[in-house]
């Protein structure tokens, strides 16, 4: 790009209207980069009734050589219930790992009983399964996923969002095929669509409001807003975002050199579907209260209470 091709794309890109990131191509194009975040993982379970699939939405950290999953508090404990409770036999536990390898898109979890914390009730919910063995040297090594570092969320306070956008797996979207390949094995075909959905945030209530949703006057609270500029913009967006728990939410603006610059706010853990309203915990409490303790002590920092 010459000169006089650069100062163009400046030009453009400073002129574009405020509610260009709520534009229908816009989230088009910027979720199949987004999309390189995100892991999906899937578990199928027996029990009395029964065969059982459950699915959750994440995204990979690598934090000081670490690599974690970070998702929702209520969802890692999800997991733990359906590994540990012997009423219940875990049959298959994946990543949905996009690997372009023929056949790969998913990848059988070698770890099984992967190391996992969280902290779940009085105003938190977050989580975190940590990868490691074969298991993280297969993530390593898929160049469709792209993990999240520090840069991700530094300098938030100085950061100037003009939008945001909300990800993760909706149940309402997936499917699976499971066909028999032998007396010992199944092959499951598991379809999980990823939903980018523009944010706006909003206030918190000024008064006191007898509902957990609110209880928490640092975390972030939005509103899905619909998308714009593009035909029948409820088609692109789920009725019900059940199953997006544990999706990162991203912060968008335009910098002065052109590009888009995104950061990393938080991650989703509630909604309330009559309003549309998201509540997200921050990133920086889940560094500072789940990843650090965790580091710095190897000890099992999960805790558990109500409001």
């Amino acid at each position: 790009m010459d000169q006089q091709e650069l100062e163009e794309h400046l030009r453009q890109m400073r002129e574009l209207p405020q509610d260009w990131w709520k534009w229908g191509n816009t989230a088009l194009v910027l979720s199949d980069w987004f999309h390189r975040h995100l892991l999906g993982l899937s578990i199928a379970y027996d029990d009395e009734s029964g065969r059982h699939r459950a699915h959750a939405s994440g995204f990979l950290v690598d934090y000081l050589g670490k690599l974690c999953w970070f998702s929702a508090g209520h969802v890692v404990v999800e997991i733990l219930r359906i590994r540990n409770d012997p009423k219940y036999r875990l049959s298959d536990f994946r990543w949905l790992d996009r690997h372009p390898a023929k056949d790969a898109s998913t990848l059988p979890a070698h770890n099984k009983q992967p190391t996992a914390y969280y902290q779940y009730g009085r105003g938190r919910d977050f989580g975190m399964i940590v990868l490691d063995g074969l298991d993280e040297l297969h993530v390593r090594s898929n160049e469709g996923l792209v993990l999240m570092t520090e840069q991700g969320w530094a300098n938030l306070e100085g950061s100037n969002p003009e939008g945001y956008y909300v990800f993760g797996f909706p149940i309402e979207w997936q499917s699976v095929d499971e066909t028999p390949a032998n007396t010992r094995q199944t092959r499951v075909a598991l379809v999980a669509p990823l939903s980018c959905l523009p944010v706006v945030r909003i206030d918190p209530p000024l008064v006191s409001v007898r509902d957990e949703f609110w209880d928490d006057k640092n975390a972030f609270y939005g509103e899905i807003v619909a998308f714009e500029r593009i035909e029948d913009p409820a088609q692109f967006q789920p009725s019900d975002i059940v199953g997006m728990s544990g999706g990162p939410l991203l912060s968008l603006e335009r910098q002065l050199d052109g590009r888009i610059r995104y950061r990393l706010f938080g991650v989703l853990v509630s909604w309330n579907k009559r309003n549309r309203y998201v509540r997200v915990e921050p990133i920086q409490r889940i560094i500072d209260e789940l990843v650090k303790p965790w580091l710095q002590s190897r000890e099992p920092v999960n805790s558990r209470g109500h409001s």
